[in-house]
């Protein structure tokens, strides 16, 4: 019995006796999928988020430096805004890929 096969292997998924085997592999198939273009698309948002938030902090040290202010508070307000804005840029990115595949 393909439930009981999918039980032991403990997939996350809501089981219930009104479930088809074809909307069970769907439902899987589709959560798959989903987690996949998730780990794919962060993948190819990682390198350039890292050498952003790499050159932003050169760039604060090198600015703040220049005009003799304090550099750490500067840094870390600048990181934290790369971060947030590759998130959110990474979430737009994915959803919309996600809703292209349906």
């Amino acid at each position: 019995d393909l439930r009981s096969e999918l039980e032991v292997v403990d997939f996350p998924l809501l089981l219930n006796n009104n479930t088809t085997k074809g909307e069970l592999l769907f439902n899987y198939a589709e959560e798959y999928i989903n987690k996949s273009i998730y780990k794919q698309i962060g993948i190819f948002f990682l390198f350039p988020a890292i050498v952003s938030i790499i050159h932003s902090a050169v760039a604060s040290y090198a600015v703040t430096n220049l005009f003799n202010q304090d550099w750490k508070m500067t840094m870390l307000i600048i990181t934290i805004l790369c971060i947030v804005i590759y998130t959110i840029y990474y979430l737009i990115t994915a959803r919309k890929y996600i809703s292209l595949t349906k």
